[in-house]
This record gives structure tokens, C-alpha cells and sequence, in this order.
């Protein structure tokens, strides 16, 4: 997903550019009318097959992009990047002070419901039934301040690679790829190191339990 994000991100400054270039007047307009025809389908695919559906974030992500983001700095956007990347750890830390025992009990038994309802919907319902039932799904993820939350949190997951395309495409890093290849081939080379010295390390620090004396079938009952 963080590669989709990452070409999403690019493909989006790459068409833009490309459409102001054809008909700078109208290149806002046909994004946008593009955003939401993806919109659309996205929320259609979520209420009725499948809830699951990232279609919608791309597309209110992109009208993000469009209509806020789009003039924004290079500094701008790597400070959303940064922020993007800070936000788990102050998300973690409020959810410390705020959550109490009572609210923890009242989302289990929230989900709890929810659960049993999927169960009964998508295990012994017809297709309607189904259809209804991510339709609840999809409303469960906005309607409430705790879900909102935990969907925000996707949101910025996705944004932070969404970003960094953004970043690439305005840099034109990929029509420059035969200037970059050097410089991949030694990052390569780097990371083929970092992962083996890594890999090496777990495999000597869990050696010492895979290698504890098992008892035998026969050996069970004994004394």
C-alpha cells in the first residue's frame, strides 16, 4: 500500500502538470471532476461490496492535494511529512491520558455488537443483507469520535508516502532515473548489507531457543 500511496502521490503532480500544460483554465476543474468520479466509486464499492475500500481516502486525499495542498512549499510538505510521521506517537500518548476504563468497556461492547452483527450479515445473510451491513460498516468508521480516530490514523499512514510522491513527482525524479541509477545501485548495495548484518542478528539471538532439548513423545509421564 505504501507503493500505491508513493505513485499516487507522483502520478498526481505528473497529470497535473501535464493538464495545465494542454489547458492551464481547465486543468483544476478535470482533476477535480476526476476526484470525485473516483469519490464515488469508492463510497459505492465500500457501502455495497466490500468496506475495506481505499478508493475514497485516495480520492479525499487527492482533493486535499488539489485544493490546499497544491501550491504549498517544498518545506510545507516536508513538514507535513515529518508531522505525518510524529502523529502515531502523539496519537498513542493522548489515547493514554483519555482512555478510562469505562470508555475501553463501552468500545469492546461496541465492537463486540458490531462483530456479531458482521458474523449473522456476511455469514448466513443474502447479498442484500451483506450490502446493508457494510453500509453500517462504512458509517461505524466516521460516525463516532473513537472510530473517527482510528480512521484518521489511516488517513495520515496513507498521507506520509502520498506526500513523499509529491515531493518526486515536482522534482521530476522519475524522467531522471538514468542520472539517479548510480546512486541507486549503491543504496542497493547498503541495504543488501544492512539486511543481512540484521537478519544475521536475529539468527544469533533466537539460536539459544531453538536449540532447547525437546522431550521425546516417549519421554512424557516420566518422572
Amino acid at each position: 500500500m505504501a507503493l500505491v500511496n508513493l505513485l499516487f502521490g507522483i502520478g498526481f503532480t505528473i497529470q497535473f502538470a501535464r493538464m495545465q500544460q494542454l489547458a492551464a483554465d481547465q486543468a483544476s476543474r478535470l482533476y477535480l471532476r476526476r476526484l470525485l468520479v473516483l469519490l464515488a466509486m469508492g463510497l459505492l464499492h465500500a457501502a455495497v461490496f466490500w468496506t475495506g475500500d481505499v478508493l475514497h481516502v485516495y480520492a479525499v486525499l487527492g482533493l486535499i492535494l488539489l485544493l490546499v495542498l497544491r501550491n504549498a512549499s517544498d518545506r510545507a510538505i516536508l513538514g507535513l511529512i515529518v508531522a505525518c510521521l510524529l502523529y502515531p506517537v502523539a496519537s498513542g500518548v493522548l489515547r493514554l491520558l483519555l482512555m478510562t476504563p469505562d470508555v475501553t468497556a463501552a468500545l469492546v461492547a461496541q465492537a463486540k455488537a458490531m462483530e456479531a452483527a458482521n458474523n449473522l450479515a456476511y455469514g448466513q445473510g443474502n447479498f442484500l443483507d451483506a450490502a446493508h451491513q457494510h453500509t453500517r460498516d462504512l458509517i461505524y468508521m466516521y460516525d463516532n469520535i473513537w472510530s473517527l480516530w482510528g480512521t484518521l490514523g489511516f488517513y495520515v499512514q496513507m498521507a506520509t508516502t502520498m506526500l513523499i510522491g509529491v515531493l518526486i513527482g515536482r522534482h521530476h525524479v522519475p524522467e531522471r532515473i538514468p542520472e539517479f541509477l548510480p546512486a541507486i545501485r549503491r543504496l542497493h548495495w547498503w541495504a543488501f548489507g544492512v539486511g543481512v548484518a540484521c537478519d544475521a542478528e536475529h539468527g544469533v539471538r533466537i539460536a539459544p531457543f531453538g536449540s532447547q532439548p525437546r522431550a521425546s513423545p516417549g519421554a512424557r509421564g516420566s518422572p
